[in-house]
């Protein structure tokens, strides 16, 4: 008879909920390292004895080691926790550099802007808003087309179709910003 297995989502599931509680329990860990005591960890990072507690509790069944030497008057890292205590500092430090990285691109538009005016806006209101915006953006290419006709504004070929209650410039500021487009 075969065996009924969990299916591959539940497991999924299961797995990136338990790597989750992982990298939640790293710096609880690393900071019980460092200061040398659950209490000075839990005090500097606002939360209980209790979750420091259980957080390297929780770290050492999920590695089915032990991390720490514990004793009423010392905690010290054992030779496994050791390099691992330095392993997730790294992992941290990435962490830390990928939302910054993440931060400062989302900051940094970059890409095409297609804008679609009446060449009678175009040059007086739309041009001067581009270089501007140039200036501030120089990761932004724009595509500008200045026409005497009305667009087919639902056909995908610009992302700025048609002046709005906005000025020229403010919408365009807008829309650079926007990473819906």
């Amino acid at each position: 008879m075969p065996r009924i297995r969990a299916s591959a989502h539940a497991s999924n599931f299961l797995t990136v909920r338990h790597y989750m509680n992982t990298l939640q329990n790293m710096p609880i860990f690393v900071r019980v390292v460092d200061t040398g005591s659950f209490t000075a960890a839990s005090a500097s990072l606002d939360v209980s004895l209790g979750t420091a507690s259980r957080a390297v509790s929780e770290l050492e069944n999920h590695l089915r080691t032990r991390l720490l030497h514990r004793s009423t008057r010392r905690i010290s890292p054992t030779p496994e926790g050791l390099p691992y205590a330095d392993r997730c500092r790294r992992i941290l430090a990435d962490m830390v550099r990928a939302k910054d990285d993440t931060a400062r691109a989302a900051g940094h538009p970059s890409g095409l802007l297609r804008v679609h005016r009446f060449a009678s806006l175009g040059h007086r209101h739309v041009m001067p808003a581009i270089k501007a915006n140039r200036a501030q953006f120089p990761d932004v290419q724009v595509e500008l087309c200045l026409t005497q006709t009305m667009l087919n504004v639902f056909d995908g070929t610009c992302d700025l179709p048609a002046p709005g209650a906005l000025k020229v410039q403010t919408a365009c500021r807008l829309r650079v910003r926007s990473t819906a487009w």
